[in-house]
């Protein structure tokens, strides 16, 4: 098992390649392939139904224009006198037959559509083109809806004709009404197929069948001369409705698509009917030159992972176990072999680079800690010095008391604080309340020497606890004790220490003393034989060192007119037991 598992992490990050490899090129191309197969066949089927539709139009606006026509051709009886003949009270005679039959042969010989001319009028039957003797038999029981209609054409459809069930003609009919609105003859034009035939023969019929029915769905015409009078359901079709489109389902429960136009002057449907399963098929014409883009873009692909494998991930899992070793053995300057080309190549160099970096910097580091323990063996004997010398002024400081020399006592005092202050070694724990103490007891000394000046210490409580480092407010005092006030030149004056929280630790020295020109001090720092201010810069470099650029020292002074010096530190409290410091600001 543990074998498994140093194979499993030496080839982890192969994994993660390839398994992210799938999940984000592989998988997507796939499911974008799918979406794209399925979106196609969509849009085929919608796009063929759009397209089936606009040219079912066309059709029936080509029907539309022959039956007008046609209805236009029954005007002629009028426009040749015909009906003011026939309106008449007297008999007929040879010569009116003659000019009766010449119109009617008039309108079978104009268009090759019209089959056959009959006109019955006044128990007589007048007849041009072919004989079709069961015509007005055939046409008897709508007699009475066609003088109703009061001149309107009407359009019927027969396969009796021919005596054929397959072979449907049209008869369109119209009574002829004289000028007093009576019916004095009924106008029969025996029409051919011909003109469903021409206005669908062009249509294209790959995927569809093309009809043309009732509104019952009695097939007068079919791309499929077997479906001619066949019955087609046309129960989802509105007679109400100029174009239909409908999805529907066959016997077989295939989905079809149905389009319609409805010619609404006669209740007749003409009907595209498409095959969506055809549309589909035909759209997998598209898998084999899919399946080919992908079999070379997946070539492509495993052809890149092997790229990657043998210049990229192979050189960085050698890369890997050579550290791995050199990780578990004991650290030394140790040189590996040089893998890949190019970054990995560079990698190596850099490695063997690094290690002998690492063996020379613990070089130095071992010198630099011994060297460390040394200065603190020193600085331990050192301290030494200050306590002999604490318990000596120590002694002084009773005698001064048994002899009442109260001040001596207090300067000892003072300077027994002082040495005890600087001898601690717990600076991690030194506060502000520290440094305070010692700039108090180091200012009673100052006033015994120049006697010029009192020093008012203004804190806030809570800055009290601050922990900052030793000796960092104290030289800025003794600056303006010892320098600011001229060397006891200024008489009375008052140096005032504040210290409060905003945000950070805020810290004020200020003295009304000589002052001095910042802008020439900064220019050339010490330079200044009345105002020495080189230990200004030493406590700027520490709190830079300290506390980051985030923190500074602040100073406004004019010549005449004193000095103001601001502290800008961090709010780092006193560590309590059991507590971390508290940092802020």
């Amino acid at each position: 098992m543990k074998k498994v598992g140093n194979l499993i992490r030496s080839y982890e990050i192969t994994a993660r390649i390839i398994g992210s490899f799938t999940i984000l090129v592989i998988v997507p191309y796939l499911c974008l392939a799918v979406f794209t197969y399925i979106e196609f066949q969509r849009y085929s089927v919608s796009s063929l139904g759009k397209t089936t539709m606009d040219t079912l139009t066309i059709a029936a606006d080509n029907i539309h224009s022959s039956m007008r026509a046609r209805e236009e051709d029954t005007m002629s009886v009028y426009y040749n006198d015909c009906v003011d003949l026939l309106e008449k009270d007297h008999v007929l005679n040879d010569q009116d037959r003659d000019r009766i039959n010449g119109i009617l042969s008039a309108i079978c010989y104009s268009n090759t559509e019209v089959t056959a001319a009959y006109l019955e009028s006044k128990g007589e039957l007048f007849h041009s083109g072919g004989n079709y003797q069961n015509a007005l038999t055939i046409m008897k029981p709508y007699k009475d809806d066609i003088i109703k209609a009061k001149g309107k054409c009407r359009w019927y459809a027969t396969d009796k004709l021919h005596g054929n069930a397959r072979q449907y003609d049209y008869i369109l009919a119209r009574s002829l009404n004289s000028t007093k609105e009576q019916s004095v003859g009924i106008l029969y034009l025996v029409v051919s197929s011909k003109m469903i035939r021409d206005a669908f023969g062009e249509l294209s019929a790959e995927y569809a069948d093309w009809y043309l029915t009732d509104a019952q769905g009695a097939v007068f015409y079919s791309s499929d001369p077997l479906q001619t009078g066949d019955l087609l359901d046309v129960s989802a079709l509105s007679i109400k409705k100029k174009r239909n489109y409908q999805t529907v389902r066959n016997e077989g429960q295939k989905r079809e698509i149905l389009a319609a136009y409805c010619l609404m002057d006669v209740c007749w449907f003409c009907i595209s009917k498409i095959n969506v399963h055809a549309v589909q098929v035909s759209a997998r014409q598209l898998v084999f030159p899919f399946v080919v883009i992908s079999v070379i873009y997946f070539v492509f692909l495993f052809v890149m992972l092997y790229i990657m494998q043998k210049y990229v991930l192979g050189p960085l899992r050698a890369l890997k176990e050579s550290m791995d070793q050199y990780a578990q053995s004991e650290l030394g300057e140790t040189q590996i072999e040089l893998y890949g080309i190019g970054e990995f190549q560079s990698l190596s160099e850099h490695f063997n680079h690094m290690t002998s970096r690492i063996e020379r910097l613990l070089d130095s580091y071992k010198k630099e800690s011994d060297e460390k323990n040394r200065q603190k063996m020193k600085a331990l004997a050192a301290q030494l010095t200050p306590h002999f010398i604490y318990n000596a002024l120590n002694t002084i400081k009773w005698v001064a008391v048994l002899n009442q020399q109260h001040k001596i006592q207090s300067l000892v005092e003072a300077l027994i604080s002082i040495f005890m202050n600087t001898a601690r070694a717990d600076d991690e724990n030194y506060t502000l309340k520290d440094e305070m103490e010692l700039i108090q007891n180091y200012s009673v000394i100052q006033k015994t020497r120049f006697m010029n000046f009192s020093l008012v210490i203004d804190t806030e409580p809570a800055a009290l606890d601050c922990h900052i480092r030793k000796l960092l407010i104290q030289p800025v005092v003794e600056n303006a004790i010892v320098h600011g006030l001229g060397r006891g030149k200024i008489q009375n004056a008052v140096i005032t220490v504040k210290a409060w929280i905003s945000e950070c630790l805020y810290i004020t020295v200020e003295d009304p003393g000589i002052g001095f020109d910042v802008e020439r001090w900064r220019r050339s720092p010490g330079t200044n034989t009345e105002h020495t201010n080189i230990g200004i810069h030493n406590i700027e470099e520490i709190i830079e060192l300290e506390y980051g650029n985030a923190y500074h020292l602040a100073i406004e002074s004019t010549p005449g007119q004193g000095t103001k010096i601001t502290y800008v530190l961090p709010v780092i409290r006193k560590e309590k037991e059991n507590d971390s410091s508290d940092h802020s600001g």
